[in-house]
């Protein structure tokens, strides 16, 4: 790759702008590294932006985070913006804008050259060293050389082009269902949750569908659950309805993906006006530019966090993060049947006080010395990612990357030689939580 142009060497190429990789850069910039950061979209955000969710994942428990650090800093001055002055931590509405704005302001305060537009789409490796990593943008093809890689694209894509061993999916390689998130105006607010009060009909609509599906008038053949969040009085933001079978990893399932969810938004948006109080006079403002794919690659790293770590609540001596969000496996197809065994464990909830340990070797790919991986692909089996694909503890680990990079960068030492115990010194100043 010698012959392509290079276009910048630094300390610390973190790939991907989602809560990761925006944990990631900010971690590494604060702690004296120098930091290129790409996307491939042109904001900043991952799922909160680029996909539209409507609302953050718990971050613990109500005045006790389990995830706390950048994200919770985040949290909060999203939340400052937007007029909330409550301490609630979870499931907080999200206002996308609010979040683009605040996210472009913190890279450039913190001096980590952004480049948009840009995806990775090939390195170079000698010896499970990165050397350079290939990257594609409208003025063609350019490499960037770094010391430290952090592969935050949500999909593994570094890791892959870089040879990293990676698991996909389930047994078979079936994915969990995508969803194409939507946003509404002219909704009655006070409407919508006096009839979720008086009819117990709570906010995932079980008697809605129900009453629509018995008038033959609901044609979307699977439904667990209506995600709807109101960073407005008059707005909401959706999160429900699947897509199956969609490869994240691959352009031409996406396309076909994202246009099946189009379609998919227009039959839930006339099922939400016709059968659910306060969705009468709604219009449908946007759907998301991105889908929301929940599942792709998972890293193989020196350590894979199993699902029986998680119900023993285990703790690691090189943790660098805690999580306690529920495993949340979502159907893997619209035939109930199909999907029920790469459903199981489907739901498993901690209780207040009890979190896991999530050890730094999970961001350490197996076999690869300057390379670390945060976010949704890092090394856990399948049901541990159900529950850490989520934004409170990509935002945590995303931090720990950043951090462990630069200190690796700092002392020119591979990842495997960062000291695991100043690293968790590290993240404790900082205000991320690493012990029980």
């Amino acid at each position: 790759m010698s012959e392509i142009p290079l276009l910048a060497s630094t300390d610390i190429l973190v790939c991907g702008g989602g809560p990761a990789g925006l944990a990631a850069a900010l971690a590494a910039a604060e702690e004296g590294a120098e930091v290129l950061l790409v996307e491939q979209n042109q904001y900043l955000g991952g799922a909160a932006t680029a996909m539209m969710v409507p609302a953050f994942c718990p971050f613990g428990y109500e005045g006790d985070p389990v995830n706390a650090g950048l994200g919770l800093r985040i949290l909060y001055e999203m939340k400052r913006r937007m007029g909330d002055q409550s301490e609630r931590i979870n499931w907080v509405p999200i206002d996308p804008e609010i979040l683009k704005l605040l996210y472009d302001e913190m890279v450039t305060e913190a001096d980590i050259r952004v480049r948009f537009c840009t995806l990775v789409v090939g390195a170079d490796v000698a010896n499970g060293h990165v050397e350079s990593v290939l990257m594609a943008g409208k003025n063609g093809l350019r490499r960037v050389e770094a010391r430290i890689y952090i592969d935050c694209t949500g999909d593994a894509d570094l890791c892959a082009h870089a040879g990293c061993e990676f698991q996909f999916g389930d047994e078979v390689g079936e994915v969990m269902g995508t969803t194409l998130c939507f946003l509404v105006a002219s909704v009655d607010r006070d409407r919508f949750e006096d009839y979720c009060r008086e009819s117990g009909d709570k906010s995932y609509l079980p008697l809605a569908v129900a009453r629509a599906r018995e008038a033959g008038d609901f044609e979307v053949p699977e439904f667990r659950a209506a995600g709807i969040g109101f960073p407005y009085p008059d707005v909401a933001g959706c999160n429900f309805g699947h897509v199956y079978h969609i490869d994240g990893s691959d352009p031409d399932s996406v396309t076909g993906g994202i246009m099946e969810g189009r379609q998919t938004v227009q039959k839930l948006f006339a099922f939400l006006r016709a059968y659910v109080p306060g969705f009468e006079r709604a219009r449908l403002v946007a759907t998301a530019p991105q889908l929301g794919v929940r599942e792709t690659r998972r890293v193989v790293g020196d350590y894979i966090l199993t699902f029986e770590d998680y119900l023993d609540r285990r703790s690691f001596d090189d943790d660098i993060a805690r999580n306690s969000y529920f495993i949340d496996l979502h159907a893997t197809s619209g035939d109930a049947e199909l999907s029920k065994a790469g459903r199981e464990p489907e739901i498993h909830q901690y209780s207040r006080g009890e979190s896991h340990g999530i050890p730094y070797r999970c961001l350490t790919p197996r076999g690869f010395a300057n390379l670390l991986v945060a976010g949704r692909p890092i090394s856990v089996d399948r049901a541990v990612h159900s529950s850490l694909r989520v934004m409170p503890p990509c935002f945590a680990t995303g931090e720990a990357a950043g951090v462990a990079g630069a200190m690796a960068a700092g002392a020119d030492v591979p990842t495997r030689g960062v000291d695991v115990a100043a690293l968790r010194d590290r993240l404790r100043a900082r205000g991320a939580r690493v012990d029980a």
